[in-house]
């Protein structure tokens, strides 16, 4: 199977981006922890991209999670837990 970068772009913005961003994230998850929201985005991913591999949330540039739709956590990074933006990779 193959899919286009702008559709792999399109279903991230429609089925999480749109529904995420700015919006109070305790009003969407009980505990908007970064590893529950990573297993959110993979649930909700999964079934429009098949091929998916993994899934990676920024909280900054230097700390994320990655999930691979297994029940443990794949990676946690948190060097300094500095400031900066957030966002996710797909893989």
């Amino acid at each position: 199977m193959v899919i286009d970068f702008a559709e792999i772009k399109r279903i991230a913005q429609e089925n999480v981006i749109d529904i995420l961003h700015e919006k109070n994230l305790n009003q969407i998850f009980t505990q908007p922890t970064a590893e529950n929201i990573i297993r959110w985005i993979w649930k909700i991913l999964k079934p429009e991209i098949p091929l998916l591999h993994k899934v990676k949330l920024y909280e900054t540039p230097s700390s994320f999670v990655s999930y691979k739709g297994e029940e443990e956590i794949v990676e946690t990074h948190c060097p300094s837990c500095s400031e900066g933006a957030g966002g996710f990779d797909i893989e």
